[in-house]
């Protein structure tokens, strides 16, 4: 590889040198910067990126990396090197029909629902309002802060049209993105509240169904992460076994079961639930606010962190 480089630096060098301006200037929290297939055509460099202060800091990254990647370098055999993001951590803005147009229609009432409120889409649970569309998709808004997007006509497509996404990946040097949820809660927790099991199952096989749909345009690149019934560990068990046929590579699980009155995860209640993850080869992922979402520093330091 060093020898095939004309004149340039290695495409480690160049990747890391943005990756230091990035965490220097913006503050931006940029990962470990690691040498992809070398061999291949074009050679391949994954930086890995999580979420900066702010989507300028973020966004910032991803330009001066996307222009190193559209500079690219050419090597002995005339090849472009290019430079390709990871997103370790990106969200889905849930279409509207995600749950009733899958969950059976005696739950029609109940079911995550969006219904235009006060001027605003607002997500209802259970005939109860817990949410609202616009704010978990801020990207473009040009109103400052706490003014916030009305609904899906003022966000960007991208956030909840995933060929959309793809051509907004594409332009900003995203070859992937790991997908959490939004409306469930970081871990499908706000399922809980609805106290009917068979009701909360049909909720998460419904997320999972529709992320498959969502993520067909390239699964390659559009990494879905299973919802699961925490709350059923042998019900976790058959969902992990549903979604691995059908593909998922990865589990989006709580990382505070305490809370809600489950045994902490160390325990060995949860043994066949990591038994069926390793079965599979599916990767367990804890996404922040998954339990618990609670700053309070003196539950912070109960909990031995300072």
């Amino acid at each position: 590889m060093a020898g095939e480089l004309l004149g340039q630096p290695q495409p480690s060098q160049r990747a890391a040198r943005v990756v230091d301006a990035a965490r220097a200037q913006t503050g931006t929290e940029v990962h470990s910067v690691e040498p992809g297939d070398l061999g291949c055509s074009p050679p391949q460099i994954f930086v890995r990126v999580s979420h900066g202060r702010s989507a300028y800091h973020e966004h910032w990254a991803y330009r001066e990396l996307s222009a190193y990647r559209k500079l690219g370098s050419t090597n002995s055999l005339g090849t472009t090197v290019s430079y390709r993001i990871i997103d370790v951590d990106t969200h889905i803005t849930e279409p509207a029909d995600v749950w009733t147009s899958r969950v059976p229609r005696k739950f029609a009432d109940r079911v995550p629902r969006v219904e235009r409120i006060d001027g605003r889409d607002v997500w209802l649970l259970d005939g109860e309002r817990f949410g609202a569309v616009g704010p978990t998709a801020p990207a473009g808004w040009n109103k400052p802060m706490p003014d916030m997007p009305t609904g899906y006509d003022d966000i960007h497509r991208a956030s909840f049209d995933s060929t959309a996404r793809l051509e907004l990946m594409d332009k900003r040097g995203v070859w992937a993105e790991v997908l959490y949820p939004n409306v469930a809660g970081f871990g499908g927790q706000k399922f809980i509240s609805l106290n009917d099991r068979e009701l909360m199952y049909e909720c998460v096989r419904a997320y999972n169904d529709f992320q498959t749909d969502w993520c067909s345009v390239d699964s390659r690149r559009l990494i879905p992460t299973m919802a699961t019934p925490f709350w059923d560990v042998d019900e976790c068990v058959r969902e992990i076994e549903r979604c691995a046929a059908k593909g998922f590579r990865a589990i989006n699980f709580t990382g505070e079961p305490q809370v809600f009155g489950f045994p902490f995860l160390g325990e060995s209640y949860w043994d066949p639930f990591w038994s069926a993850a390793c079965d599979h080869g599916m990767v367990v992922s804890f996404h922040i606010g998954s339990g618990e979402f609670n700053w309070n520093h003196k539950r912070v330091e109960k909990r031995g962190f300072t």
